[in-house]
């Protein structure tokens, strides 16, 4: 299975426990394996007169470390500074 977010493609394999994401400012696919649980913060944002697409990603081992770290990592995404708007 595939599906696209903005221009990122992610795809799932027969195993259930591997995904991979492909973003094009990326050299190398972001892959997911084994038991780990991954959040992704996907944004359109605009900059130089185009627009782009932002991307946070979040890991934990398993949903319970994940759901422990997403407070501080919410906090965190939302105090980045970027030269950009939403689009």
């Amino acid at each position: 299975m595939a599906l696209s977010a903005g221009c990122a493609r992610i795809r799932t394999f027969p195993s259930p426990h591997h995904a991979r994401a492909r973003f094009p400012q990326w050299e190398e696919p972001y892959d997911i394996a084994g038991g780990g649980v991954t959040r992704f913060y996907l944004s359109d944002v605009k900059y130089g007169g185009k627009t782009h697409l932002f991307v946070a990603a979040v890991e934990g081992v398993d949903k319970a470390q994940l759901d422990a770290g997403l407070p501080a990592a919410e906090r965190l995404i939302e105090s980045a500074k970027v030269p950009a708007e939403p689009a």
